[in-house]
């Protein structure tokens, strides 16, 4: 993976966030930073793996492992 250029700040929830862009075989992975974890957009990572992001997929995620953020 290598980093693209769409960094930038947020401020939601009381939360410092920070957006970054990678390109994985030629798809764009946005990955949130939250509290210093990275949190990696399901609908970007699938679309990577040539994969459709359809009702009920992250489902089987841990509610610990899944947040929904505005990006």
């Amino acid at each position: 993976m290598s980093e693209g250029t769409g960094n930038r700040q947020r401020q939601e929830a009381g939360l410092t966030s920070e957006l970054k862009l990678f390109e994985f075989n030629g798809s764009s992975i946005r990955v949130v930073t939250l509290e210093g974890d990275p949190w990696f957009v399901a609908k970007d990572v699938w679309n990577a793996l040539g994969m459709n992001l359809s009702a009920g997929t992250t489902q089987w995620l841990n509610r610990l492992a899944a947040m929904n953020v505005s990006v």
